[in-house]
């Protein structure tokens, strides 16, 4: 019993003085922490022996409003950049994260389903628009690359 009520006592202590969370105290349970450990692109320098990976999309093929279907994007400490499958949804991700896209420039597709593939036509007008001066690179197998060169050659004007 006497343990019960020491329990119940620090967790009293603990509360009125504000529960501990990364980064510091959260005086409510709505509150946030100060100085909260987060992540924004472009302010962490990657060491060259490094690798940084995101997900940005890890949905089932029928895109949710809340959830993306398969995209990785992959950094490397060398600078190089790859997305891995752009799944239906997962551009507004990637697009959040605000790089460049000269920097997104390398694509890899697993397969032909369009939870690893649906946005591959936003990838390529977005970064068009959006000031992407060299050509967008596809890696897959090459089935799946004839598959979608015939696709992508339906936007060509």
């Amino acid at each position: 019993m006497n343990k019960m009520l020491i329990a119940l006592m620090l967790g009293a202590l603990i509360f009125a003085e504000g529960a501990l969370a990364a980064g510091g105290a959260v005086k409510s349970p709505t509150g946030v922490a100060p100085d909260r450990y987060v992540y924004y692109p472009g302010s962490e320098e990657l060491g060259k022996d490094e690798i940084r990976l995101f997900a940005c999309g890890t949905g089932l093929p029928a895109a949710r409003r809340d959830q993306a279907a398969t995209c990785w994007l992959v950094e490397l400490g060398n600078g190089d950049k790859f997305l891995f499958d752009v799944g239906t949804g997962s551009m507004v991700n990637v697009a959040a994260l605000m790089i460049p896209y000269d920097f997104l420039n390398k694509v890899f597709l697993t397969h032909l389903h369009t939870d690893h593939w649906g946005d591959l036509s936003t990838l390529w007008a977005g970064g068009w628009t959006a000031g992407r001066t060299g050509p967008l690179k596809i890696g897959s197998s090459r089935i799946t690359v004839i598959e979608v060169e015939k696709t992508v050659s339906w936007f060509k004007v």
